[in-house]
């Protein structure tokens, strides 16, 4: 569910985390070895999810016109471009002498960046300027290249529009119109309104704290405004859920035999619906079994995804909640944004009597906490509305 489709958790047991924190710092080394030394000297870590797509040094022959436009010395420069997710943000790092000069070349940019203390940073005596027009990645990126100290609590704010929708008879419609809602195109309105049955109530994730205020219909479409405040946890506890959310629906069959039948010998070394979960999302891992592509906003169905060993996010999340469901683990649909990103869809699985997100398109090996922010869930698969703008995100200071 995403306007540009790039291939972008809680630990649920010991071996899960054990498995990701592996898997962690073999990319945070694996990556950084591709830094310049001027930039590996500020990026201290490079989690899963980001990836360098260049980095080097600027010539000395270069260096100059940039001296004259910031008349503080400075030693080295590097350009860096980095991507979270396929979105990409610019880092340039400079090199000064001492600290003191550094300081000065940080108080230079701010007066060139209008005083967004987000866009600079000082690192010892070097200075990081990023380059992006998306403040959330910046943000971001300072936290998790650890340039920056990490908040103890993460809380946001987000504004919307939406459409309710009741049912919808064909789901690769679903980015569709939400594009032409964003860009409000009547025409394609008009055209792809036809595959929607639209309601009038707005039904939200639990424990969101939201208000919601009816708004003026757009080309025949209801629209309900939403202001809420999102605040991810590693894990929900609950009671055992319901005999219905380990049940096939129309979005899930998991009463598939085949499907059923891979499932069990994709598990059939784990003692545990922890190590179930854990075996499933290893073998979603994008590039192992399936490969991340397609149609951007793809939602193509459980048994094509395996036959073209192809998807998208919405793709990958249907694979493991019916193969969660066909071992009688209880597992459900979740949607929403990644913090810097853009929208996205993964899922929740009770587990160790606690729901538990996890992200199957990247195999589990991205941590759903704090960046993945959920406000949909969906129990039987069906997406319950359709946004009618794009997010306003906005991370809450404390």
């Amino acid at each position: 569910m995403q306007r540009r489709s790039r291939p972008p958790r809680a630990p649920l047991v010991a071996t899960l985390s054990l498995a990701i924190a592996v898997a962690s710092s073999a990319q945070s080394a694996t990556a950084r070895d591709r830094l310049d030394p001027v930039t590996r000297a500020v990026v201290r870590t490079l989690p899963v999810g980001w990836r360098v797509v260049r980095a080097e040094p600027v010539p000395d022959a270069s260096l100059d016109p940039i001296r004259k436009r910031f008349p503080v010395a400075f030693e080295a420069l590097s350009n860096a471009t980095l991507a979270v997710h396929g979105l990409s943000i610019g880092v340039n790092t400079f090199r000064t002498a001492n600290d003191a000069d550094a300081q000065r070349l940080h108080e230079r940019l701010l007066a060139f960046k209008g005083g967004d203390r987000t866009a600079c940073a000082v690192v010892g005596r070097h200075v990081v300027e990023f380059v992006c027009r998306n403040r959330n990645r910046v943000r971001r990126a300072g936290w998790d290249l650890g340039i920056r100290p990490k908040p103890t609590r993460y809380r946001y704010r987000i504004v919307l529009a939406a459409a309710p929708i009741v049912s919808c008879d064909d789901d690769m419609r679903w980015n569709e119109l939400f594009n032409a809602l964003c860009a409000d195109r009547a025409g394609a309105i008009s055209r792809l309104r036809g595959h929607f049955r639209f309601g009038g109530t707005l039904t939200l994730r639990d424990g969101i704290d939201a208000t919601l205020e009816a708004m003026p219909e757009r080309h025949g479409i209801p629209i309900v405004g939403v202001r809420m405040t999102v605040e991810p946890a590693r894990e929900t506890p609950g009671e055992t859920p319901p005999p219905a959310l380990t049940r096939p629906t129309a979005a899930w069959p998991s009463d598939d035999d085949a499907i059923a039948r891979r499932a069990r010998a994709i598990t059939a070394d784990a003692a545990s619906d922890s190590a179930r979960v854990v075996a499933l999302l290893r073998w979603l891992q994008p590039g192992t079994n399936l490969r991340y592509g397609g149609r951007i906003g793809s939602r193509i169905g459980v048994r094509r995804m395996l036959t073209e060993k192809q998807g998208r996010c919405w793709d990958f999340t249907d694979v493991f909640v019916t193969m969660c469901r066909s071992l009688d683990v209880p597992a459900r649909l979740v949607a929403g944004w990644l913090f810097g990103g853009e929208g996205h869809v993964w899922a929740e699985a009770f587990v160790d009597g606690a729901w538990r997100q996890v992200d199957p398109t990247g195999g589990g090996r991205l941590d759903c906490y704090p960046y993945h922010l959920a406000w949909v869930t969906s129990d039987d698969g069906r997406m319950p509305l359709v946004y009618a703008t794009m997010p306003t995100i906005a991370f809450v200071d404390e």
